[in-house]
């Protein structure tokens, strides 16, 4: 389910786009009606996506804020003027359903983005095991004068044997032979 904050000093505003965005299926809207407390929920509820309907004060600073504290995509209404690096913008007078379609693209790419950033941390700590494994092929190889095979095959059994990871292993090996 994604979260979704709406800032807006208008109430009519509020729950105009409220109601507009509650015809998403997976989505839990909240409603702030200033940066400050917009700020405050968006660092408890972590939105996927905060719509900011202007004239706000403080816009500029919030934007900002979102973009550098939270993974949210920050999407702001307004009629003129030029919005920070990063933010989606859009003229408030954007008809309802070019308005969701642009959210739920918006909502899209996000999950996407969080995959791939997933991915990559799976990837990172697959490369740091992969490293000590190597560090500790490394340590054998020079102490005990044993070939790559042979030192590859060590840690393989070792860990088969006791029932640990290579990773364990090799931290093992690494803490036996290296001070």
């Amino acid at each position: 389910m994604d979260n979704v904050l709406i800032v807006s000093e208008k109430e009519e505003t509020l729950s105009r786009l409220s109601a507009l965005l509650e015809t998403l299926p997976q989505v839990r809207v909240q409603a702030a009606v200033d940066a400050e407390s917009a700020m405050s929920c968006a660092q408890g509820a972590d939105p996927a996506l905060v719509l900011i309907a202007a004239p706000l004060d403080g816009t500029e600073e919030l934007c900002r804020g979102l973009l550098d504290n939270t993974y949210a995509s920050v999407v702001l209404l307004c009629t003129k003027g030029t919005p920070p690096d990063g933010v989606i913008a859009l003229a408030d007078s954007t008809a309802p359903p070019q308005l969701l379609q642009l959210l739920q693209i918006t909502l899209q790419s996000r999950r996407r983005f969080l995959g791939l950033r997933t991915e990559n941390a799976a990837l990172h700590n697959k490369l740091s095991e992969l490293r000590l494994v190597n560090r500790a092929k490394c340590v054998l190889i020079q102490y005990l004068g044993i070939g790559e095979a042979q030192a590859h095959r060590y840690i393989e059994k070792q860990a088969m044997d006791r029932r640990m990871s290579r990773t364990e292993i090799a931290r093992e090996i690494l803490k036996t032979y290296e001070l």
